[in-house]
């Protein structure tokens, strides 16, 4: 497998594990702003690995990466804002009656606030990411740059060394029929 194939397979990965981890909000929770959370969660990653499967040949990698990138923070984002909601509801004392897998059912305050925090670590890993991206060489232009020098060379090395031999045989061709010539006249 190259390079490109190994990277469009973990970024679908991490896309189905952005949009498991969405599909697991909305399906244990039933509350507006979790089920709301979860929705676009697994909505933007699900965007994200379609994007990713459908124009990876026909867009740019770097491109093609970096909406990847752009669908899973808008789905962080939101995640975050909602999050933020929910911890104000609990602060208020409306709690929610359902837990999420990560904090074994126990959606408390502390555990909100940790997931924020979870959150900010994958919205920094992802800005990361993309920074790498933006910055990095596409290996199609690195491949062509490292590539272009040799042909070239190598094609003007064959047509010095070609003439030569080719005139060297045109007038080898022409001798003997100039010779044959004279001996007629």
């Amino acid at each position: 497998m190259d390079t490109n194939t190994v990277f469009l397979v973990i970024l679908v990965v991490i896309g189905l594990a952005i949009g498991t981890v969405g599909f697991d909000r909305f399906l244990h929770n039933r509350e507006r702003p979790n089920f709301a959370a979860g929705v676009m969660m697994t909505a933007f990653a699900a965007c994200g690995v379609l994007l990713l499967i459908t124009g990876h040949n026909n867009f740019n990698h770097k491109a093609t990466s970096l909406m990847f990138f752009a669908f899973i923070l808008i789905g962080l984002a939101g995640n975050l804002l909602i999050d933020k909601n929910n911890i104000d509801d609990q602060e208020s004392g409306r709690m929610s009656k359902w837990g999420t897998w990560w904090d074994r059912g126990n959606d408390n305050y502390i555990a909100n606030i940790v997931d924020k925090w979870e959150t900010w670590g994958l919205i920094c890993i992802i800005g990361l990411v993309m920074f790498n991206v933006v910055f990095s060489k596409e290996t199609k232009e690195v491949t062509a740059a490292q590539a272009s020098p040799a042909p070239v060379a190598a094609v003007g090395k064959a047509q010095v060394q070609s003439k030569p031999k080719h005139t060297t045989h045109r007038f080898q061709s022409r001798k003997p029929s100039v010779v044959h010539h004279s001996k007629h006249l």
